[in-house]
């Protein structure tokens, strides 16, 4: 950069080694089965839009689950229709949704995570719940820094559930705790390890010396 107007001046930051691998691995991925499936790499432009068509796919079910987190609040069937039509109403979703984005997977996972932390604020939990909540939180951290917002909300579905249930209050606070463990243990690996190799937990991949 020639002027020392934009942020970080004079250096320049790229941010886009910065993001967690999942999401990246994934579209990979798929293009590996394209690949494998054709024989031979595809035009630029076909690959991309299939890697298009699998991001339209992860926002699909938003409709189904915005009906499953009405459902599971308690409300009824009637309500549960009208939250399903509520993603149609959201600006952009369509346009951030149909580009490669790694946003998208991580609206599905924070989706996922709200039915289930829905049940676990109204007392609906279980083991299995609980490693389901780690491990959706785990898979959102691999995939975007954001998602780190998501653990305070995990922290207060589960006080609800033990305030709201003393009966259950010991057992909610357990599984809260699996819960941290599990999104820890499975969503903190790419961040601590570039804490320990890189020494912050984002680096960026241009020379700042």
């Amino acid at each position: 950069r020639a002027d020392d107007s934009g942020a970080g001046a004079p250096f320049v930051y790229n941010q886009m080694p910065q993001h967690p691998p999942l999401y990246y691995l994934a579209m990979a991925s798929v293009l590996q089965v394209e690949r494998a499936l054709v024989g031979d790499a595809p035009s630029l432009d076909r690959e991309v839009g299939l890697l298009r068509f699998v991001n339209v796919a992860m926002l699909t079910p938003l409709p189904l689950l915005a009906w499953a987190l009405a459902r599971r609040l308690g409300m009824d069937d009637r309500v549960g229709t009208v939250a399903a039509l509520l993603p149609l109403a959201i600006p952009q979703l369509t346009h951030v949704g149909a580009a490669v984005n790694n946003d998208n997977l991580l609206v599905l996972l924070g989706a996922c995570l709200a039915v289930l932390l829905a049940g676990v604020a109204r007392g609906h939990r279980s083991p299995i719940v609980d490693v389901g909540v780690g491990a959706v939180v785990g898979l959102a951290l691999l995939t975007k820094g954001f998602a780190v917002m998501f653990l305070p909300i995990v922290v207060l579905a589960y006080v609800l559930c033990a305030w709201t249930r003393p009966r259950v209050r010991q057992a909610a606070i357990r599984g809260g705790a699996v819960a941290t463990g599990v999104s820890v243990a499975l969503g903190a690996t790419w961040w601590i390890r570039n804490w320990i190799v890189e020494g912050e937990p984002a680096p960026t991949t241009e020379n700042l010396t």
